[in-house]
């Protein structure tokens, strides 16, 4: 599947994805932050999700794993005030396209 380069790269203080922290906030607010983009991908049926997360956010990126996201690739000096300043972006397939 082809997709433009750094199509998540939307500045962390504009994103409309919020930040998740700690195991214990991702327990109690992750569900509710997947319910709104479950409802939105089931309305719009993109092809495919994608997140980013800080590279050293293990919490994170185990949390959208459980949601079938895969890493896609690595930006570096996606984040501009903080470090380690490379984000993961987290792709998740919704239908493969031509």
């Amino acid at each position: 599947m082809s997709r433009p380069q750094h199509l998540c790269n939307t500045p962390p203080t504009t994103c409309c994805q919020p930040c998740l922290f700690s195991n214990h906030m991702l327990q109690i607010i992750g569900p509710k932050v997947m319910a709104p983009l479950a409802h939105a991908v089931r309305r719009s049926q993109p092809p495919f999700v994608l997140r980013h997360v800080q590279i050293d956010n293990d919490d994170a990126i185990a949390f959208y794993k459980k949601f079938d996201f895969k890493i896609a690739e690595t930006v570096e000096d996606y984040y501009k005030r903080v470090d380690p300043s490379s984000a993961y972006v987290l792709e998740k397939v919704i239908r493969e396209t031509a």
